[in-house]
């Protein structure tokens, strides 16, 4: 497939709309696509649209989670569609919300900062997981994974995933697609790396076809790659999901319990996860102080400490 014309969509992230699948068919493209989304993507017209690429014989790419890569095989085999033609990667899949709570949070950040989110990146590139939003090009909002960030902290802790999340078929050694994309947790606890960790990716070739692309890849020039034991990514404790399901935390029912009779999202997630928050703060006290010192010292206080600082 290297070196071809070859379809693929990608998802694209729309602070209105959600996430939604578009075609990748430029370099530039890459741009939109390549951020992580910590949401579940509408899979509208996507099934048809390489249903009809494939049947004009075209070579194709699908990008997906686990569940979607399951269900876009089984759309085409029920259509009798050649599948020897498109290629499945899937990433490894904690669980997803939807877009409703990211929406409904992204509303409390506007009505904080007095700002419409144009732009919203959930890793955000050399930030350390930092979950930002940006609005006119400015980021208007910035926290990490651990930080007091309702939503963030919540998706990290499984408290807003869809109940099948829990549940999940395809959340174990068995990969459902040719190649199997993911962060690389463990790198180095089975066997010595001296390189970079925070620069590698996991990719696990499960089928001849995906050791065939994959060797493409690499002879190209396009991945630098290192063997290593399969057995050092799976049994990651970050790389959970390729061995079973997340485990339905107990905020997720308190965070229901409270959401079913306000439909108030900021409210739902503090109740569920209050002692989480303290928890973290004592664990992490420079950390809970800063947050402390936000939270009482003025605005214009803070201002003028900041223009001293520069």
């Amino acid at each position: 497939m290297v070196g071809r014309n070859i379809f693929s969509m990608g998802t694209s992230f729309d602070s209105n709309g959600g996430v939604s699948y578009k075609e990748v068919s430029s370099e530039a493209d890459i741009e939109w696509a390549r951020d992580s989304k910590f949401v579940y993507s509408d899979m509208t017209n996507v099934f048809e649209v390489y249903k009809e690429k494939l049947g004009e014989g075209m070579e194709c790419v699908f990008i997906g989670l686990p569940c979607q890569v399951a269900a876009l095989k089984r759309f085409l085999e029920l259509h009798k569609v050649n599948q020897n033609r498109i290629l499945f990667v899937d990433i490894v899949c904690h669980g997803t919300p939807n877009f409703k709570h990211l929406r409904e949070h992204l509303d409390y950040i506007e009505r904080k900062r007095k700002k419409k989110v144009d732009r919203v990146y959930f890793r955000q590139p050399l930030s350390n997981y930092k979950f930002s939003c940006y609005s006119g090009g400015k980021r208007i909002w910035s926290r990490t994974m651990h930080g007091n960030d309702t939503y963030y902290r919540g998706f990290s802790l499984g408290v807003f995933f869809r109940e099948n999340c829990y549940r999940c078929l395809y959340a174990n050694t068995y990969r459902v697609s040719d190649i199997t994309l993911g962060d690389y947790s463990g790198l180095g606890t089975v066997k010595k790396f001296a390189g970079d960790k925070s620069q590698m990716s996991l990719v696990l070739c499960n089928t001849e076809r995906g050791i065939e692309w994959f060797d493409k890849l690499c002879k190209a020039g396009m991945v630098e790659y290192y063997l290593r034991p399969v057995e050092e990514a799976i049994n990651a404790p970050g790389n959970q999901q390729l061995r079973c399901p997340s485990s339905k935390p107990i905020q997720k029912e308190m965070f229901d319990g409270v959401y079913l009779s306000t439909r108030d999202f900021e409210k739902s997630a503090r109740y569920a996860m209050r002692k989480l928050f303290i928890k973290y703060y004592l664990f992490f006290p420079i950390e809970g102080s800063k947050y402390i010192i936000k939270r009482i010292v003025p605005n214009r206080l803070k201002r003028l400490i900041k223009s001293l600082g520069e």
